[in-house]
């Protein structure tokens, strides 16, 4: 009775046939003729192509997802960097891949990574977050201040990639920042080839809002509101 208006809607886009009813019955002659129809190729063929119009075969994957999601959500934190963070950060921001997404893609070396690192804890415009799950190191995000704007970094651990813990990470980075510099919007930079990283800020509710180069790549520009 609770499916009704959904074979009704199947049955107009051609992907089942309904048996006739009398009473609350399939009457056998209705089943009869509907099976005579159903027996050509040609019908059947039809209604499998119909339904791959609007049945993908991702259901299952789909929910799946949903539910990891859920469970990351509670068990990824983001707090602010500490000194011990120097080699997580570090062995993550030369990886292949995330050099390969930076605007500079040479390799970088540990003393100049230290220097660095120590100035980013220090600069009362740079807003230096880690990302936990579990407790263990997860990934980095950075926000570098200038007036009522942010610059954005982010990257995430190998392990973590591809879970739907990049939307997470990035959310409550964002939260964090609201907190502690409320009102600022914030700017990203992607290359273009980066597809993943432009489908993660689209879905975070930032704008594409031009097309750059820099460093001989090509980047889009994101925007993402403050307040």
């Amino acid at each position: 009775e609770n499916q009704k208006k959904n074979v009704k809607a199947m049955v107009k886009v051609g992907t089942v046939c309904q048996a006739g009813l009398s009473e609350g019955k399939i009457q056998a002659s209705g089943l009869k003729k509907l099976m005579a129809r159903m027996a050509a190729p040609g019908y059947r063929k039809r209604m499998s192509a119909a339904g791959m119009k609007i049945v993908d075969g991702q259901g299952a994957l789909r929910v799946t997802k949903y539910a990891r999601a859920l469970l990351l959500q509670d068990e990824i934190v983001v707090r602010r960097a500490r000194p011990a963070d120097v080699l997580p950060v570090f062995r993550l921001s030369n990886e292949p891949a995330v050099r390969t997404c930076s605007i500079n893609t040479k390799k970088i070396t540990l003393a100049g990574h230290k220097k660095w690192f120590a100035d980013k804890l220090k600069d009362p415009s740079s807003l230096f977050l880690i990302a936990e799950y579990k407790g263990k190191f997860a990934g980095q995000v950075r926000f570098a201040l200038e007036g009522p704007t942010a610059a954005l970094s982010i990257s995430l651990a190998a392990k973590m990639r591809g879970l739907g813990a990049g939307g997470i990470v990035l959310s409550k980075a964002l939260a964090a920042l609201e907190v502690s510099y409320p009102g600022t919007a914030v700017l990203a930079s992607v290359k273009r080839e980066n597809t993943a990283s432009r489908k993660l800020f689209e879905a975070g509710g930032f704008k594409k809002i031009s097309a750059l180069r820099a460093g001989g790549s090509r980047l889009y520009l994101y925007r993402y509101p403050g307040g």
